[in-house]
């Protein structure tokens, strides 16, 4: 299934479990790692929201997780990180931007951030992580830098 040739995604940002739990049972293959800062939040959809360890979770400041990859590892990153309906910095600074271009492998990756509209900042996103040949481009809510 060419929708889940891409094995190795990071995803920032549990929320209450229902990403993890799609991505995983979509593309069983999938090497999943999710990464929040809340541990709360795993309860809470291991709770109430089905959530049963689909995906490894980290519970880690995302920019400091990726600061700690030594080389590319990951196929695609996926950024649902919000809080309330803003995106926090952390999940969008420069410094975050930058590790996780060198988390992605080179080839082929994948970034997408959810940012339920258009945002002034994309451009920015777009620079810190473009290569070139890549695109960037809006799938409804979902902002893609393809490497």
């Amino acid at each position: 299934d060419m929708r889940c040739k891409k094995q190795r995604v990071a995803l920032v940002g549990f929320g209450i479990g229902l990403l993890s739990q799609c991505l995983t049972m979509h593309c069983p293959g999938m090497n999943l790692t999710t990464i929040d800062i809340d541990e709360e939040a795993v309860q809470l959809g291991r709770l109430f929201f089905g959530w049963e360890g689909q995906s490894e979770v980290v519970i880690q400041d995302a920019t400091a997780y990726f600061a700690g990859i030594a080389e590319p590892m990951f196929d695609v990153v996926l950024v649902d990180c919000f809080e309330r309906t803003l995106i926090p910095e952390a999940c969008r600074s420069p410094e975050f931007l930058r590790h996780v271009r060198r988390a992605l492998k080179p080839a082929d990756s994948l970034f997408a951030i959810n940012t339920l509209a258009a945002v002034p900042w994309e451009r920015d996103v777009r620079q810190a992580l473009g290569t070139p040949g890549g695109r960037a481009y809006r799938e409804g809510q979902w902002f893609l830098v393809q490497g």
